[in-house]
């Protein structure tokens, strides 16, 4: 029997999954994580508790949100805003 290592130090949990029951992580959460190592002889002792970043579900908030003056009247309210400062990965495609 041939055994191949792995040698990836790394692995990428789907949003969707973290999301869901049992995480139910939202937005901006912080996700910990421990790691286990397995070989022929069995697991290792779980890694210390890791801090794994933040779930990004979309991008940042639209900054410096103001009155549009030229724009407002007594009927309708106009406002303006600076683009997001991280579109985390894809492009806003809507306000």
């Amino acid at each position: 029997m041939t055994v191949q290592a792995i040698t990836s130090l790394s692995c990428l949990v789907p949003s969707q999954i973290l999301h869901a029951f049992p995480y139910e992580l939202s937005w901006a959460d912080s996700v910990h994580a421990k790691v286990t190592a397995w070989n022929i002889k069995g697991p290792s002792d779980e890694s210390e508790d890791g801090n794994g970043g933040s779930i990004l579900w979309g991008p940042s908030a639209p900054q410096n949100l103001r009155n549009n003056s030229p724009l407002t009247t007594r009927f309708n309210a106009a406002i303006v805003w600076d683009d997001v400062l991280d579109p985390r990965g894809a492009p806003v495609i809507d306000y």
